[in-house]
């Protein structure tokens, strides 16, 4: 959706007609070689001089809109708000701009920002579906349910959408459970749970999510820019969320962890791991693949343990390619190969921190942010191209088989 959303401002700039007056043009030449910041610096120059001219105005904020676009094809998301946010004290009524910060705001994780640009695009073009439907999502993230339903219930008005939608349900479910759950705050966190049957076990995970969040700011450099949402559910609430029958806990912009029937130290280890992926997510601008982000996921909440590995390549020895664990398709894997393609990925991670230190991953997260492929990051950062970083985790994950047949062999001549 939001991709779309912004090949509508390009459609909306390529084919827009010239706004620019003859005066202006006489002293901002329509020169294709002239780049954008030049035009925008040139019509400031002449904005100085005649700083009422409407159409001067509105011509600085297509160049500002047309260079964020160049900027944030190149990975400087930053400098593109920037640019357009300057752009904003010129003309405020050009909807393309808010639309455009919104999405910006939204990937960088600051979701109150990116309301603030949405809900006034919207009072610009109130019924454009493709408004309604991010203002939708970033009001389900904040929780405000009111001001989501009221999006969808246009979008089922202006025919958008079909009343009966998986995603309108959804929301209307997840308004309820935030109505009559219980709930805790421990800031950034607010944890909801159904009944007080479960308040020590919210308790036991707001301190842990707190542990981990402080561990992953000054690691990451990241800080909540507002409330994240966490949810605890019984085995059979937990069935809305969970892909399988051996799934515990789900990040889906909000923090799901399964409580019934399991023992704090497991719950625990689910809470630090969800909440890797909700700053992963945010620390790479949703670009992160898979095996990074469940490597890391592990490698913080501290799962994958020694002997856990060693007891794996025994029962599955079998050594994935990392290039085959790219993308969420893992998950449609077997049981026993997902849980070999979660092994790989922690020792991916695992041998990258080992071999390089944690700041490794500050940079690689911070290449991915910036819209580079993955194979081109790693290349930046470790001078090895994808193909032959592979070949390095394998021979590392090998050492690893070879220690734990080695310790077979050892238990088996001391028997």
């Amino acid at each position: 959706m939001i991709n779309r959303m912004i090949q509508t401002v390009l459609v909306i700039i390529v084919f827009m007609p010239s706004m620019v007056s003859g005066a202006v043009m006489h002293n901002v030449p329509d020169n294709e070689a002239c780049s954008f910041q030049s035009k925008i610096a040139e019509i400031s120059v002449f904005l100085k001089r005649y700083p009422s001219n409407r159409t001067a105005k509105e011509s600085l904020v297509i160049a500002s809109i047309q260079h964020a676009l160049q900027l944030n094809e190149a990975g400087q998301n930053d400098r593109a708000i920037e640019v357009l946010e300057n752009a904003e004290s010129y003309n405020a009524s050009i909807f393309q701009l808010h639309m455009f910060l919104a999405k910006l705001y939204f990937d960088r994780g600051d979701l109150l920002d990116a309301k603030k640009h949405i809900s006034i695009a919207l009072l610009i073009k109130p019924e454009d579906p493709y408004l309604l439907r991010f203002n939708a999502r970033i009001m389900y993230l904040l929780e405000e349910y009111t001001h989501a339903l009221n999006s969808y219930t246009l979008l089922v008005e202006n025919g958008a959408i079909m009343p009966d939608m998986d995603e309108f349900s959804i929301l209307q479910k997840e308004m309820n459970r935030a109505e009559t759950y219980l709930k805790l705050v421990r800031h950034p966190f607010v944890i909801h749970y159904s009944d007080e049957t479960f308040a020590s076990q919210a308790e036991l995970i707001g301190n842990e999510l707190i542990s981990t969040y402080l561990k992953l700011c000054a690691w990451m450099k990241f800080t909540a820019s507002h409330d994240i949402p966490v949810y605890l559910y019984t085995a059979s609430q937990f069935k809305d969320f969970s892909r399988d029958s051996h799934s515990v806990g789900v990040y889906d912009g909000k923090i799901r962890i399964l409580v019934g029937g399991r023992a704090n130290d497991d719950i625990r280890v689910t809470a630090a791991h969800e909440l890797t992926h909700h700053v992963l997510a945010y620390a790479s601008r949703n670009a992160i693949p898979f095996w990074l982000n469940e490597g890391l996921a592990q490698y913080v909440s501290g799962e994958c343990e020694p002997n856990k590995i060693l007891k794996k390549f025994h029962d599955e020895p079998s050594i994935l390619d990392l290039h085959t664990l790219e993308t969420d398709v893992v998950h449609n894997y077997t049981h026993n190969k997902l849980q070999t393609a979660y092994i790989q990925s922690y020792i991916a991670v695992k041998y990258l921190i080992e071999t390089y230190g944690e700041e490794i991953i500050v940079e690689i997260l911070d290449g991915l942010s910036k819209g580079s492929a993955v194979e081109d990051v790693i290349k930046d950062v470790t001078l090895m191209d994808y193909t032959e970083l592979s070949q390095e985790i394998k021979l590392f994950a090998l050492t690893i088989q070879n220690e734990n047949n080695r310790r077979l062999a050892m238990n088996s001549v001391k028997r």
